[in-house]
């Protein structure tokens, strides 16, 4: 299960943004990006739920990686449902995680902990995850087809984290999230890419709930 708890962890991207301690220390807080990320947040704060389709990259040169997984992720608040690839699912409840490896047909039960410092990236705050210890800046605008993009880079505040970057790019006109970016501090970069998006999608409490007739021979340890 070490696959699904990386990816647990590295969740990014994905999709709450929180409210800075106000800090004007020039060229650490860029207003015109703060601005850009408010308007971004307000956006993704006024759906009830979401369901996206999300392609993930990660490459390291280095240790010549280069592996590509799609995910089909369905959000409300702290709740999730998160198909990856084939085999791999994460239920959410907002009490507890469930991790499934079809494949194996074997999973485990843990309980969800709210990470207070807003630092690690989960499902339920990518799109806010700006709003508390990190700096950030607008590094670059383009155009390219109708298409006016902005990049802005986060800084984590706290530099003992396994990243130290996250590149948001975002369409300036409706702030929505093209791709974001991780830099990991072991030279890999995780690429998350929004391919497809869906406002307020019909949920309720089974959608977010691991149900053992849905995935039958499979044999869960409770962690918790």
């Amino acid at each position: 299960m070490d696959n699904m708890r990386t990816l647990s962890i590295l969740l990014v991207t994905l999709f709450t943004f929180n409210v800075f301690a106000q800090d004007t220390k020039e060229g650490m807080y860029d207003p015109a990006a703060k601005k850009i990320l408010d308007k971004v947040s307000q956006k993704y704060n006024g759906y009830k739920a979401m369901k996206v389709d999300v392609s993930l990259n990660t490459i390291n040169r280095d240790a010549d990686i280069n592996n590509t997984s799609e995910m089909k992720i369905i959000l409300s608040g702290t709740k999730y449902q998160i198909h990856i690839d084939e085999d791999l699912i994460m239920y959410c409840d907002g009490a507890s995680i469930w991790n499934i490896n079809t494949e194996d047909k074997e999973g485990t039960i843990e309980e969800y902990e709210e990470d207070a410092s807003g630092e690690e990236i989960t499902p339920s705050n990518i799109w806010t995850i700006y709003e508390k210890g990190f700096q950030y800046s607008l590094t670059e605008q383009v155009t390219e087809g109708n298409v006016k993009k902005v990049t802005i880079d986060l800084a984590p505040e706290n530099k003992d984290l396994d990243y130290f970057k996250i590149r948001m790019v975002l369409n300036e006109k409706t702030h929505e999230i093209i791709s974001m970016r991780i830099f990991a501090k072991d030279g890999t970069h995780y690429v998350y890419t929004l391919k497809n998006f869906e406002a307020n999608p019909s949920t309720n409490d089974d959608t977010f709930k691991y149900n053992p007739a849905n995935h039958p021979g499979v044999e869960m340890e409770d962690m918790r």
